[in-house]
C-alpha cells in the first residue's frame, strides 16, 4: 500500500490542492491527515471539505482542538489566537463539532500517528534530537509518524539542516531517525516553489545529519527520497 501523509495545512487552500494534484498523479493507495486543518489560512470551510473527503484518517491538531473549543483558546496568543477566533467565527455548528472530534493520536495499518510528538501529541514539537529520543523511548508499535511541520519560532534557520538520533527501541530494536528541518518558503505553504529545493540538496542535507553514501543510496532504492 502506498500511503501520502499530509500535515497543518492551516486553511490554506492553494498549497492543500496542489500537494492533492500531485497525489493524485502517484498511483497513492491512502492520504493520511496528521492533524491542524485549519488555523491561519483563510480558507477553513474548503480545506476541512477536501481532506474529509479524501483522508482515510484524520488526526486533530491544536488548532483545531482550540477552534472547536476543545481546547482553552487563552493557550494561543498573539497571531495564533487572532486566527483561532477568527477561524471559530466563520465555521458553522457542524464543522465546529467535527474538528472536535478529531482525536491528536490514532493508529493506521498497525502505524501510530500523531500530531505532535509520541509523549505528547498536542503540544510538543519534535525539533531537538533529546525530544526526538524520548519520543522513540515512548513508542510502542514499530513505525511511527508525526505531523506538526511548522516550528514555532519564525525566523528558525535553514543552515540547521538536519540531525540523527539513534535509539535502542524496546519494540524495533536499533532504530536511526532522521530529521530533516527545511525552510520550505518565504510564504508558508507555497509547495510549488519549494519543491524543488529538497530534491536538489537532499544528498548534502542527509550527509551534513551523518548518513554515509551508503545509506542515502539505500534510502533512494527504497524511495524515501529522491
Amino acid at each position: 500500500m502506498r500511503v501520502a501523509v499530509i500535515s497543518d495545512v492551516h486553511g490554506n487552500l492553494p498549497a492543500l490542492e496542489a500537494v492533492l494534484e500531485h497525489v493524485g498523479q502517484e498511483g497513492i493507495d491512502e492520504l493520511w491527515s496528521l492533524g491542524d486543518i485549519v488555523g491561519y489560512g483563510g480558507k477553513p470551510h474548503e480545506c476541512l471539505a477536501l481532506v474529509r473527503e479524501r483522508a482515510a484518517i484524520c488526526l486533530g491538531g491544536n488548532h483545531d482542538l482550540v477552534v472547536s473549543g476543545v481546547l482553552d483558546i487563552g493557550q494561543f496568543t498573539s497571531d495564533a489566537g487572532v486566527a483561532a477566533r477568527w477561524t471559530r467565527s466563520v465555521l458553522t455548528q457542524e464543522e465546529l463539532e467535527l474538528l472536535a472530534a478529531l482525536s491528536p493520536q490514532g493508529e493506521r495499518a498497525g502505524i501510530s500517528l500523531f500530531h505532535g510528538s509520541i509523549r505528547d501529541p498536542v503540544w510538543e514539537y519534535v525539533l531537538t534530537a533529546d525530544v526526538a529520543d524520548a519520543s522513540l523511548r515512548a513508542q510502542t508499535t514499530d513505525l511511527s509518524l508525526v505531523g506538526r511541520g511548522d516550528p514555532p519560532d519564525p525566523g528558525w534557520s535553514t543552515e540547521a539542516r538536519g540531525m540523527l538520533v539513534e535509539s535502542d527501541h524496546p519494540v524495533a530494536g536499533k532504530v536511526k531517525v532522521v530529521g530533516v528541518p527545511v525552510k520550505l518558503s518565504e510564504t508558508p505553504g507555497s509547495v510549488r516553489d519549494s519543491a524543488p529545493l529538497l530534491g536538489q540538496h537532499t544528498d548534502v542535507i542527509l550527509a551534513e545529519a551523518g548518513l554515509s553514501t551508503a545509506e542515502i543510496a539505500r534510502l533512494r532504492d527504497a524511495g524515501v527520497v529522491r
